[in-house]
């Protein structure tokens, strides 16, 4: 045994909240963390990123050559648990 503390395993989650309906999310522009299924189908797995809501749709926070991308099929955010 040691007295050593074991090092606290890191999550990419750790000091959020839990996953929220995209129905939830804040409207104002804010960026926030989303995910959503690829084309629409949970079997074809799941995609994250960083967005906001523009008034009209979800953008993407990574903008391309052409802007921003606008999202589909988002089902969930996850809210800061400090905020």
């Amino acid at each position: 045994m040691t007295d050593q503390a074991t090092p606290a395993k890191v999550r990419l989650t750790d000091g959020l909240g839990a996953w929220q309906p995209i129905t939830t999310a804040p409207l104002d522009g804010r960026p926030v963390w989303v995910r959503g299924n690829n084309y629409g189908d949970a079997t074809r797995g799941r995609h994250f990123c960083w967005a906001w809501f523009d008034g009209i749709d979800w953008l993407s926070a990574e903008v391309g050559e052409g802007g921003p991308s606008k999202l589909l099929y988002l089902t969930d955010w996850l809210p800061n648990a400090s905020a």
